[in-house]
């Protein structure tokens, strides 16, 4: 986790650099640089995020505090990134007509097709953006199952760990209830030997009575 936020916070210093350069340059170069590093950093507040679900409760709500904060700081970025774009477009294709483009409205035929041009390169930063975003959810769902899959996992070996122990017991009741019935086998032939004997004795008393007395 230490290793994505110092990750982040060099991108961060790298964004702030080349966000100023493109200010002052307008170079396409600049502005290829800023939408790398966007990119990457976008994606390094993911694997933030899917990190953040196997951290302990009790750090989660800060580490979420954070992340927040990132992804704000992000949107920030964008929206600059997305003014200087569209400022260094209206400068490309308008040059200095831009400070006075009312002079220009009525003479100059080409001015409808740039603007036109120009509204579709917003639309399509726009929908560039819309795209990473669509990315971002993306990853936070990816994070999100795998952390269901992990908890799903640790039930069953819990439930897998339970129904070995309630075998284990059923197979000690099995052998109790065989020993119970030996038992109460035994016990019976033992009250059945027992009785004969008394029997026998009854009668070997009852005979020899009848020969003293008779």
């Amino acid at each position: 986790m230490e290793t994505y936020e110092q990750e982040y916070r060099l991108l961060a210093a790298d964004i702030e650099e080349k966000l100023n350069d493109l200010a002052r340059t307008a170079d396409n170069t600049a502005s290829q640089a800023c939408q790398r590093l966007l990119n990457e950093i976008d994606e390094v507040i993911g694997q933030i995020e899917i990190e953040a679900g196997s951290v302990p409760t009790a750090e989660r709500g800060a580490l979420n505090g954070r992340i927040r904060s990132y992804r704000a700081k992000l949107e920030e970025w964008r929206n600059i990134f997305k003014t200087e774009m569209a400022n260094a477009n209206r400068k490309a294709l308008f040059g200095q007509r831009d400070t006075t483009a009312d002079e220009y409205k009525g003479v100059d035929q080409d001015y409808d097709q740039r603007t036109r041009l120009l509204h579709g390169n917003s639309r399509l930063e726009e929908a560039s953006q819309r795209l990473l975003e669509s990315q971002r959810v993306a990853n936070e769902t990816e994070g999100v199952g795998a952390n269901i899959l992990r908890d799903l996992h640790g039930q069953r070996n819990q439930l897998e760990h339970s129904l070995g122990v309630l075998g284990e017991t059923s197979g000690h009741l099995d052998r109790s209830l065989r020993t119970l019935k030996t038992m109460a086998r035994r016990l019976a032939m033992n009250r059945f030997f027992t009785t004969g004997i008394i029997a026998i004795l009854v009668i070997l008393i009852l005979l020899i009575l009848y020969n003293k007395f008779r």
